[in-house]
């Protein structure tokens, strides 16, 4: 039961980067990096989505260091709240804008996040792949 609980707390790590990189959650503009990297970067453009590749690999890789450090660590403990956040955020930024074109909604699909959606997608796999890994 102990290491359930420590699994869950130290998957928190996880939500509070993807909170510090997500624009629409940080309640000071100054302090998240999307805004930061649309200041020089295009949105959507071949960079911006190099860019949230890296940072989905340190995202992912960081978070299950973090996490296997603890030697008993249960890896579903572990991927329940990465696996919610992820959810959530994909729910606006990828499929949010697809509901609302089917909705016939003008400019909807244009609203897709590719470089969140991609961030977070690469995030979540290279946190369970590695954590899998640790864990056997």
């Amino acid at each position: 039961m102990v290491n359930v609980i420590v699994s869950i707390f130290l998957s928190v790590f996880f939500c509070i980067i993807v909170a510090i990189v997500d624009n629409n959650f940080t309640i000071h503009s100054d302090i998240n990096l999307l805004n930061k990297l649309e200041n020089y970067i295009p949105r959507n453009s071949t960079s911006y989505i190099i860019a949230f590749l890296i940072l989905g690999v340190i995202n992912g890789s960081l978070s299950a260091f973090i996490i296997s450090r603890y030697k008993s660590f249960n890896l579903v403990a572990s991927m329940i709240l990465p696996i919610l956040i992820t959810i959530g955020y994909l729910y606006i930024s990828f499929l949010l804008p697809i509901q609302l074109y089917l909705s016939n909604v003008g400019g909807a699909i244009g609203s897709i996040d590719w470089g969140l959606t991609q961030f977070l997608l690469i995030s979540i796999t290279t946190l369970f792949l590695f954590l899998r890994d640790q864990s056997n």
